[in-house]
Formats: structure tokens, sequence, C-alpha cells
């Protein structure tokens, strides 16, 4: 995890994540519904995403390569199995499922906006939530949990080698709000 030294620092940001811990779908919920409600009460400076409004249009006006979902969409770059470029692009306030995958290897990059990601890291310390910028960077190996939550509208840059194929290696653990 690398910020690019033009972000904000994460690290001045005055939210307080609490560790995650949950262990049911309401508890996820529950715990991505109070990261949300913490920084929406915290007065923090909402940033400009000046490219996420386009990349959310493209998603509503549909094609073969965006994937609308209600947290937002998938916008698709390229796609050459098992390689795929995409943004991912989440509306503040809402978060992806808890999931994991079997081979996938996910390179995600913050284009823009504020986020948390909760992870699982290999050493076995339970999980894990950081605070996300435009800049910083994470590689996310197989069986990894993970998920990401927008504390505004965020914009994330997924590459990714996929062998089962773009999103056949989905394993939901814990999934978001249908709306």
């Amino acid at each position: 995890m690398r910020p690019n030294a033009l972000a904000p620092d994460s690290a001045a940001l005055s939210l307080q994540v609490p560790q995650p811990i949950f262990s049911s779908k309401e508890g996820y919920r529950s715990f991505c519904h109070s990261i949300i409600a913490m920084y929406r009460s915290s007065g923090m400076e909402t940033p400009a995403t000046p490219t996420f409004e386009s990349r959310a249009e493209a998603i509503q006006g549909g094609g073969a390569k965006v994937i609308s979902t209600p947290w937002g969409g998938v916008d698709i770059l390229t796609y050459e199995h098992p390689h795929v470029e995409k943004f991912l692009v989440v509306r503040a306030g809402k978060f992806l499922a808890f999931e994991r995958h079997e081979e996938k290897i996910e390179t995600l990059i913050v284009e823009e906006g504020i986020g948390i990601l909760v992870y699982r890291p290999f050493d076995g310390t339970g999980l894990k939530a950081e605070i996300i910028t435009p800049g910083w960077t994470i590689t996310l190996q197989p069986g990894q949990e993970h998920t990401i939550v927008a504390l505004s509208n965020l914009l994330v840059r997924e590459r990714s080698i996929d062998p089962k194929g773009m999103d056949n290696d989905l394993i939901f653990i814990f999934t978001p709000e249908d709306t």
C-alpha cells in the first residue's frame, strides 16, 4: 500500500476506523453503515471526483462493457482472458460484498474519492481496515477476504488476472443491501 505523494495523507484524515469485527451478514452491514455514518458526521471535506460522473453515466447507459450494480457498477476497460482492467464505480455511502477469490489476483488503485478497504492479511492478525485515497494501491492474492466501503464517490481501477474468467471467481461471504 503506497499512497501517491500528491494525494491527501490518509493519516491526516480525522476518521478513526474501528477494528472490523463481524460474523454475519447483519453484522457486516452494520459495520459498513457505522463507518459511513462516522464519516458523514465528521465534517470532513468531500473530495472532488471529476471522472466519477462520466464513468457512472457510462454504466447507466448500459452496454456490453458495463455492469450495473446496487452500489454503482463496473466499467470494463479491457478484457483479454485472463487479464482484466476495469473501474469500480462506487457511489458514496455504498459498499461491495465481502468476498474472496480462489484464483484471481487483483491490484486495486484508487483514482478518486475516499473509502475504506477491509481485508484479511495473510499474517493471521484478523481483519484490517485502511482509509484509501487517490494513489493508494494494494494487490490482493487468492483467498484474501476483502470489501470496499465508499465514504465519498469512489473510483477504483482494478487490474486483475482472473483465470476462471471475469466474475466467475467471486465467492460472496456477506452481501450488501440490494438497494
